[in-house]
């Protein structure tokens, strides 16, 4: 069933998510994304993980950044993960898509939910978030 409004979006991204584990959702101030995660996000837990060492609070410019240096090997993800403190916080990581090797901008966090961007998508975030 999908969700056309933010309100609506958050409300059962929270349930998804704490489905998933944790106890709170810790949404930004606005989660633009929302109804897109909520409609089209999937929970991703690859089995190999790279860890490249940035502040945790530039993980959408570090995604970004990796993806404008090798937009043909690499996908953004953009979403929610789980922090080691049970709360979910809003995320992004990259994947290499001939392995799907996972690449966390940080410590490797407890889940991991979002959805893929599309070239399209990337360019934008990887501008908005530079």
């Amino acid at each position: 069933m999908s969700v056309n409004t933010p309100r609506r979006a958050m409300a059962r991204l929270e349930r998804m998510l704490l489905d998933i584990g944790g106890r709170v959702v810790l949404f930004p101030a606005e989660c633009e994304d929302a109804v897109r995660i909520a409609n089209d996000g999937e929970r991703h837990e690859p089995s190999e993980f790279v860890v490249a060492d940035v502040p945790h609070t530039r993980c959408h410019h570090a995604a970004g950044r990796a993806w404008l240096a090798n937009p043909t090997g690499l996908a953004i993800i953009t979403g929610f993960a789980l922090f080691e403190d049970d709360a979910w916080r809003e995320w992004s990581w990259a994947v290499m898509l001939a392995s799907g090797t996972m690449i966390e901008f940080a410590s490797l966090k407890r889940h991991y939910f979002g959805y893929r961007l599309s070239k399209k998508q990337s360019v934008a975030f990887a501008s908005d978030n530079d």
